[in-house]
């Protein structure tokens, strides 16, 4: 089990909350929640946000291992590599979909100007 799995199941014990008021809070099933706390499945960015947040905990105290917030001088987590590496190539491929969308939402524009064009001729 990793540190962040550990960390996690502690802080909500802590706090005496259940898995599923974890899941509700964040829009997610308990089942799927609960493949987060059993290292089944790795929970994205956003959701270690939220967690945090519901855990009234910083993300770097979430995230931190040993019980000791990580920091280097600029105040910035010092990353588990493996975790982040993963996370950073998450976060390129959410970018790229991001792009998509935005290119979609551009061309459903000028398909609307056009037939506002096509309905209200000058």
């Amino acid at each position: 089990m990793t540190t962040l799995i550990k960390r996690l199941r502690y802080f909500r014990q802590k706090m005496g909350v259940k898995q599923s008021y974890m899941a509700l809070k964040t829009g997610m099933s308990q089942s799927n929640y609960s493949q987060i706390e059993s290292g089944k499945i790795q929970p994205s960015m956003h959701q270690l946000h939220q967690f945090a947040d519901i855990l009234e905990i910083s993300l770097t105290e979430l995230l931190a291992e040993n019980g000791k917030e990580q920091t280097i001088p600029n105040q910035r987590f010092l990353p588990n590599s493996e975790f982040f590496i993963r996370l950073l190539a998450e976060k390129d491929s959410q970018i790229s979909i991001l792009k998509d969308h935005v290119r979609s939402i551009e061309l459903l524009k000028e398909d609307i100007r056009a037939i506002k064009n096509y309905l209200q001729p000058e």
